[in-house]
């Protein structure tokens, strides 16, 4: 990665401008680059060697004039069926319905940034998580889905909306924030919020992972209980309700 990190710095310069990052608070480098179960930040080094099939995040920023240019990526994962609500009417996908509803509001360089990956390999879905700097999770009271727990598991930062399922994984300011479902400009303040917060996002993301690993770990807990209730049901007499 040391080679990707002089590469970036050779074209920054080139073009006129300054690297963002590197000597910011003693960093040593022009890029982040983060491999596979790295969560963040992490330094391009001549001892990481890049092998095919490994994930790795980039992160790169410049002064150019005066102005310090950033950029973020938002990654949506999932294929365009119905899993479990009702099919959109018309023959357009769900998908296709929310993007004609904004994307009238969004200029054509954020469109840009915003990425639609499919269903992707469940390993690969894993590291999304890991490098992730904010998960979103908005839901209708439901059932909790699996993969808001892998995200706690991974220690991600999570904005949630404040729905009875998510209440049972989230406390609001320890393992996550809650936002209300429908109050978009709040969402948008809790997600710029966590963004801009490192320190907030790891100690949420560490309480993440301790309360999803204590209450939710297959073999220690759910698994278990699931056995237990099966062995309450067969001792159960013909006709007599489960406590």
């Amino acid at each position: 990665t040391a080679d990707l990190d002089r590469i970036a710095e050779d074209v920054i310069v080139r073009e006129g401008a300054v690297p963002s990052f590197k000597g910011y608070h003693g960093f040593p480098a022009t890029l982040c680059t983060s491999r596979d179960h790295e969560i963040v930040h992490g330094i391009p080094s001549a001892d990481v060697v890049l092998e095919e099939g490994a994930v790795i995040s980039v992160d790169c920023g410049a002064i150019v004039d005066g102005f310090h240019g950033d950029s973020a990526l938002t990654l949506i994962v999932g294929g365009d069926e119905v899993s479990y609500g009702a099919k959109p009417p018309g023959d357009k996908s769900w998908k296709q319905i929310f993007i004609d509803e904004v994307r009238g509001q969004i200029p054509d360089a954020d469109w840009a940034r915003v990425h639609f990956l499919g269903r992707i390999p469940y390993d690969r879905f894993l590291a999304l998580l890991q490098i992730s700097r904010v998960h979103v999770y908005l839901t209708y009271p439901f059932v909790l889905s699996w993969s808001f727990l892998e995200a706690m598991a991974s220690e991600a930062a999570i904005v949630a909306s404040d729905t009875a399922p998510v209440r049972e994984a989230i406390t609001d300011g320890k393992t996550g924030l809650l936002v209300d479902f429908f109050n978009r400009d709040a969402l948008v303040e809790k997600i710029c919020t966590t963004l801009e917060n490192a320190e907030l996002r790891k100690e949420m993301g560490r309480a993440a992972r301790e309360h999803v690993v204590k209450t939710y770990d297959l073999k220690r807990h759910c698994l278990p209980a699931q056995m237990q209730w099966i062995e309450n049901l067969a001792h159960l007499e013909p006709g007599k309700a489960a406590d």
